[in-house]
């Protein structure tokens, strides 16, 4: 018999709620310095739950990278075997100086790059949050936001989803050029802004007034969940967000095109970001076609043309379905490994289930 229990801080915490899930939140912020006041506070908190709970097993997400949340302070205080769902190619957080004993991971790429880059155990599991798509009839969604947003048949959407990015003036000025590029697209082009979980209130407010100020009407899409949002868009346009990867999936599920992710990494500022976390050519949005990537300003008009109009989304679709692994069963395959580990059982430094 297993008895779970679910730890959480906030914005997970409500989604994990929303899921019917019993949650203990955390109501503590990520620690940014390891030994400041916030990071003491989640490492007492860690304690008071490792006590309580008496864990045969810990199974944990991955914080934002440089910061330290309740799912790093646990492996660090932990004496029992932990596993991290590593949601993002070679991704490891050991904010706490102390990471798990094995990665669950999504494909062979994630293998090599966990092996190269921590010398961790990685168990090739698939993608466990992307099994639950073959349940969903995105067609059915497009069609049901499109109705109650207004949105005709024949209109191609555009969606902008949203990072927690705004401190820095490169994800502004990304901003700024994307809104550039709409202003050549046909007249029945609809405009759509799904809000990142972490998005703040102000932040949000901040990204409705900017699109009134420069005259573009939108779809605020929060009223539903992030795979209704890709699927009511032709083309989902974000910086690097995993919802890229979740668009991909849309597309391995689907009967035929449905979205193109288009990411927008043409700001050196983002670019120099986000390739301090991942080398872009090792990653299977690129060098398996799963995104269309703009690297030039100057190219986002064509893109965009290209994702609502021309033949991206059929490359895109077509990548998808040859190029991801089947994440049916990811989370079985996961929870026997969990099982075998209370048990006792040390994976394998390379394992595959």
């Amino acid at each position: 018999m297993l008895a779970v229990t679910v730890v959480a801080q906030p914005p997970a915490a409500g989604i994990l709620r929303a899921r019917g899930l019993a949650v203990r939140e955390v109501a503590l912020p990520c620690a940014r310095a390891r030994g400041g006041a916030e990071a003491t506070a989640l490492l007492d908190a860690a304690d008071a739950i490792l006590a309580e709970s008496s864990p045969d097993v810990l199974l944990c997400g991955l914080s934002s990278p440089s910061e330290g949340g309740i799912d790093e302070a646990l492996l660090a205080r932990r004496r029992v075997p932990a596993f991290v769902v590593q949601d993002f190619w070679g991704e490891m957080n050991d904010f706490f100086g102390r990471g798990p004993d094995a990665l669950f991971v999504l494909d062979e790429v994630a293998v090599e790059l966990s092996r190269r880059r921590h010398g961790t155990a990685a168990i090739m599991t698939g993608s466990p949050r992307h099994g639950e798509y073959q349940e969903i009839d995105a067609i059915a969604a497009r069609r049901s936001i499109h109705q109650r947003h207004g949105i005709s048949a024949t209109a191609r959407v555009i969606g902008l989803f949203g990072q927690h990015l705004h401190a820095k003036p490169g994800y502004r000025r990304t901003l700024e050029g994307w809104a550039g590029a709409l202003r050549g697209l046909p007249g029945d082009t609809r405009i759509a802004y799904r809000p990142h979980p972490r998005e703040l209130p102000q932040e949000r407010a901040w990204m409705r007034e900017w699109f009134r100020s420069i005259g573009v009407p939108v779809v605020v899409l929060e009223q539903c969940s992030t795979e209704e949002a890709l699927a009511a868009c032709h083309a989902a346009c974000t910086v690097f967000s995993n919802c890229a990867y979740d668009a991909a999936y849309l597309n391995y599920f689907s009967a035929g095109p449905l979205v193109t992710p288009v990411m927008l990494l043409f700001d050196e500022e983002m670019v120099s970001f986000y390739s301090s976390i991942a080398n872009f050519s090792e990653l299977p949005y690129f060098s398996r076609n799963l995104v269309l990537s703009v690297r030039e300003a100057s190219a986002l008009a064509p893109a965009l043309l290209d994702a609502t109009l021309g033949d991206a989304g059929s490359r895109v679709w077509r990548a998808a379905r040859d190029a991801l692994p089947d994440p049916v069963g990811a989370v079985e395959r996961m929870i026997a490994v969990l099982v075998a580990a209370a048990q006792g059982e040390v994976p394998s430094s390379t394992a595959h289930c």
